[in-house]
């Protein structure tokens, strides 16, 4: 599989998290908050330069993944029919980490954002997109729902695949709501939280139970 133009998009985004983090060098504490609670409160702080540097890491970690990983399948042609999914879901991954970034030197530049809510909706989008490509992920030995009945009938992996995405684009839907239409204010925080928890957890659950039940008993 060909990644080129993938790592030029992924260097860019890369330089792009990189950029931020040195425009707002400045203007930053020497102390970031990295995490916040369930109320929307900091409640984690971590000095400013690993702060700005652990999104980064993370993706560039995230790209060595996707771009090493189908060169050392030991069938690596298996994933050359699931090459456009594989490319959608390495950039939603990517851009995941770019949102986190912004969202991290915005928080601690003071501006007025509600932390909960901008992650409900961007997990809106990740679940979307990854809902939307998850039923063209063919088989293969590395990468999608993973289950002893997937990963030995090609049959229950493309069902099971497509089952999932559709709960997934549910979800994302749900979360979308939920994002735009709870009333504004800290109360409506924790059923964000449960609400993007169930929607990234409940499908792939479901999809699990799915793979089982479709399977066909093996001949005695």
């Amino acid at each position: 599989m060909n990644v080129r133009k993938q790592l030029l998009v992924s260097g860019g985004t890369l330089g792009a998290m990189l950029a931020l983090a040195g425009l707002a060098w400045a203007y930053l504490p020497t102390q970031l908050a990295v995490r916040w609670d369930i109320h929307g409160d900091p409640a984690g702080y971590l000095d400013r330069l690993p702060a700005l540097l652990i999104v980064p890491a993370i993706g560039f970690a995230l790209t060595a993944f996707f771009a090493l990983a189908p060169t050392l399948m030991p069938a690596r042609s298996r994933l050359e029919r699931s090459a456009v999914a594989w490319t959608a879901i390495w950039m939603v991954v990517l851009g995941n980490m770019l949102f986190s970034q912004i969202l991290l030197v915005a928080a601690n530049l003071g501006l007025p954002l509600d932390v909960a809510r901008c992650s409900d909706l961007y997990a809106a989008v990740v679940i979307f997109v990854t809902g939307n490509w998850l039923g063209k992920l063919r088989h293969n030995p590395l990468f999608g729902l993973r289950t002893p009945w997937t990963v030995a009938d090609e049959r229950v992996w493309d069902k099971t695949h497509r089952f999932a995405g559709r709960l997934l684009v549910l979800a994302a839907v749900v979360l979308a709501a939920a994002g735009l239409l709870l009333p504004a204010g800290p109360q409506a925080n924790p059923v964000l939280y449960a609400l993007m928890i169930a929607c990234a957890a409940g499908p792939a659950l479901a999809a699990v139970i799915y793979s089982a039940l479709i399977t066909r008993p093996s001949a005695s």
